[in-house]
């Protein structure tokens, strides 16, 4: 059973952007031009969310998917500032692997 997370109640202060795609559509009047973006989106203690957003120009897709991304907000497990195993993701068409990180590292 999923849980809801509030994103009014939590601090996202960091924000990323995984990806920006261009994607062009022929029309009768020549092409026309649109922007795909994923944006991930945390407080940096165990809640991330995953956005997608799209639109005319860049600027507008990364704050759709930047809302998106506040809306499917999830737990993710940290211990000792890394997660404990592999978490294999999927939201849409975007597959997501996220692995601990080494000892070194934390």
């Amino acid at each position: 059973m999923k849980t809801f997370i509030s994103p009014t109640e939590l601090d996202l202060k960091e924000e990323n952007v995984i990806s920006i795609k261009r994607i062009s559509k022929a029309t009768t009047g020549g092409r026309s031009m649109r922007f795909n973006c994923v944006v991930a989106v945390g407080d940096g203690n165990g809640h991330v969310g995953l956005g997608f957003g799209k639109a005319i120009d860049v600027a507008s897709a990364v704050n759709k998917a930047k809302e998106n991304a506040k809306k499917n907000l999830f737990k993710v497990p940290v211990i000792k500032g890394t997660i404990p195993h592999e978490l294999k993701l999927k939201f849409g068409s975007v597959r997501l692997i996220i692995k601990p990180a080494s000892s070194f590292v934390c």
